[in-house]
């Protein structure tokens, strides 16, 4: 349990390495790509933990270890995805213009990569990894892990109420937006004193919306910024409205 503890915490920051080293490549400019604050996707320190406890029995077995490899992590990763969207209402990564995907989860071309990728880090890196490890003296690892564990516990809570803070957000701007629809559909009929009511009561709920459209904190920027194509299952007009609002913040403070 302690040298897999390690194994998970070591490619999860190896992990968000390769996410950040890949968009900055792409955009030209540094993002936490991770869903994460930290410096961790846990994400790949699941997928390596699970691929070295079960496929160790097959690392000289260069075909049977890339095959089981590939099965594995595109479980892991479809069930990341599946989850997120049950719980979060929302899409964090879509490969469905990617060819040979299922639903949008997985694909073909990053299943045969992360198999690859496994087939080099249970041949040679993870043996390289055990003797580092070993080299730590067992009492500073306990400690270090339990350390590492209460960073990722307390990211884990923030990031929860983050996404949570956001999907209510949404869903306010959205009731806000019908609301304001349907009173101007009353407003275009009404020609009575009851008509300029109305129209004062849609200015009130235009103010409304525009502050709440203007609120958002470092966290929410941070994940919106990670996940440029995240996609809301219910509210994602008005995701893109925020997005954007963030964009002209962004702008606005260089």
């Amino acid at each position: 349990m302690y040298i897999y503890c390690w194994y998970f915490f070591i490619f999860a920051f190896l992990g968000w390495c390769a996410e950040v080293t890949y968009a900055a490549v792409r955009q030209r400019r540094f993002v936490n790509r991770g869903f994460l604050n930290g410096p961790v996707c846990p994400i790949y320190g699941f997928g390596i933990v699970i691929v070295a406890f079960l496929l160790h029995p097959m690392r000289e077995t260069f075909v049977l270890l890339f095959v089981c490899s590939v099965v594995l992590t595109s479980a892991l990763e479809w069930l990341t995805g599946f989850l997120l969207e049950k719980i979060f209402h929302s899409k964090w990564w879509d490969y469905s213009d990617k060819p040979l995907n299922i639903g949008g989860y997985i694909c073909l071309q990053f299943s045969l990569l992360w198999g690859a990728a496994c087939l080099i880090i249970v041949k040679w890196i993870l043996p390289l990894t055990q003797r580092l490890v070993d080299w730590i003296p067992f009492g500073l690892g306990v400690a270090l892990l339990i350390f590492f564990t209460v960073l990722l516990l307390s990211d884990c809570v923030a990031t929860v109420f983050t996404v949570r803070g956001i999907n209510r957000q949404l869903r306010g701007l959205s009731l806000l937006a019908e609301k304001l629809k349907s009173d101007s559909d009353k407003i275009g009929r009404a020609v009575s004193k009851n008509g300029i009511w109305l129209a004062e009561k849609q200015a009130d709920m235009r103010l409304q919306y525009e502050k709440l459209l203007q609120k958002h904190n470092a966290f929410t920027r941070r994940i919106l910024k990670a996940f440029p194509n995240l996609h809301s299952m219910k509210y994602n007009e008005q995701l893109r409205l925020l997005q954007n609002k963030i964009r002209e913040y962004r702008r606005k403070k260089r």
